[in-house]
């Protein structure tokens, strides 16, 4: 399980971003909420969430699988990334913007 990276192009916002690479990495198209920003070891994490998707998934070549699930059974998922339930509970708890 993974959470959806980007890379921002020079002079692109970071919303702009996300809504780009949700668009190219999995066909969806949804509305995009800023939930906030992290500074890590490496530079910034701009945490976004998606919802009132459209459009069925259909994966690029960077992923080969994705499965729906809810917070609180990420914990049951076997092949789990450490940080993605810390990046959406972090998320959870900032008063979210939309674009």
């Amino acid at each position: 399980m993974d959470a959806t990276t980007l890379v921002i192009e020079i002079g692109e916002p970071p919303y702009k971003a996300a809504k780009r690479e949700l668009k190219e990495e999995t066909n969806l198209d949804g509305k995009i909420s800023y939930a906030g920003l992290r500074k890590t070891k490496t530079g910034k994490m701009y945490i976004y969430l998606c919802d009132e998707f459209k459009n069925d998934v259909e994966l690029n070549y960077e992923h080969c699988d994705y499965k729906w699930v809810e917070y609180k059974d990420i914990d049951d998922l076997e092949d789990k990334t450490p940080y993605v339930k810390q990046i959406i509970a972090t998320a959870l708890e900032i008063p979210m913007g939309y674009e």
